[in-house]
């Protein structure tokens, strides 16, 4: 693959979609009793001012992110965050697309050397034990990107 070597980094896969919903009780029922997707954790990220939910896909709870994507639903958690300002300009729907990479200092560092702006110049805590970086949708054609390396 073209370029392949001179990446110091690898886009392991995707980690989750994340959705905003207009209702989250009634997505939260839907993912939850209906389609019976298991809810990994629920947290709430201080600093972003919202409330996480991460579904599982596959139904296995006891080690999240083992290796399937999964969905996480977003609720502004009353403060009117950038969740709240993300619903507010585009309503409900997905919010951002996050891969997942096995160095996220060196995936920034890349970036940075081919000028892609970034929302996040450096790597800040996520949900669950996660380091996360966003893209800004500028550099990637109208997209959210979120960049997540999990600490082991």
């Amino acid at each position: 693959m073209t370029g392949e070597s001179q990446r110091p980094f690898q886009v392991i896969g995707v980690h989750h979609a994340a959705m905003v919903a207009r209702d989250p009780h009634v997505a939260q029922t839907f993912f939850g009793e209906i389609l019976g997707l298991n809810v990994a954790f629920q947290e709430h990220v201080k600093d972003q001012k919202t409330h996480v939910s991460m579904f599982e896909i596959d139904g296995v709870t006891e080690v999240p992110f083992h290796g399937m994507p999964h969905l996480e639903l977003l609720e502004d958690d009353g403060s009117r965050g950038p969740v709240y300002q993300f619903q507010r300009k585009r309503g409900s729907g997905v919010h951002h697309i996050a891969l997942k990479v096995n160095d996220l200092e060196a995936c920034l560092l890349h970036l940075k050397n081919h000028d892609v702006k970034l929302v996040d110049p450096l790597p800040r805590r996520g949900a669950h034990d996660t380091r996360v970086a966003f893209v800004h949708p500028q550099a990637t054609g109208g997209i959210l990107i979120e960049l997540v390396e999990e600490i082991h």
